[in-house]
């Protein structure tokens, strides 16, 4: 076996393999026994200046989500809503749990879709409607 490897480490207080001498066993008694760096030596009494805080922490409320737009959560009647509001007076055929219907949307309103179909109109509340297909007259 080599002299200069072996694999186990020398414990103090056992007899040493030969070419091994026993290491210290602590820290130099001139210094004190802290495994962290210690300051410079300066001014008796002077600490090292301490490097300016930033305004925002780094956890907490200051954090932004880049997927929140993505990931939330939105009722159906809200999106509908908003995409019927831009397609409003167009003819389009909605099916509810109870039938089909087809009409012009005359109104867009926060709990209903108003649906004018000849001299009649009908309120059909959001969640009634199954789905809404444009109408694509020849």
């Amino acid at each position: 076996m080599d002299e200069c490897f072996h694999p186990m480490v020398p414990r103090y207080g056992y007899p040493q393999m030969p070419g091994y001498a026993p290491g210290p066993p602590g820290p130099p008694l001139d210094q004190p026994p802290y495994p962290f760096p210690q300051p410079l030596p300066g001014l008796p009494g002077e600490m090292a200046p301490m490097p300016p805080e930033s305004s925002r922490p780094m956890f907490g409320r200051s954090f932004k989500n880049p997927f929140k737009g993505l990931l939330r959560r939105r009722p159906k009647d809200y999106l509908l809503s908003h995409q019927m509001y831009r397609v409003m007076g167009q003819r389009v055929k909605v099916s509810t749990l109870k039938g089909d219907l087809d009409g012009d949307i005359a109104g867009v309103y926060p709990d209903h879709l108003l649906i004018s179909k000849d001299d009649q109109k009908y309120h059909i509340r959001w969640d009634a409607i199954v789905y809404v297909a444009p109408v694509e007259e020849l």
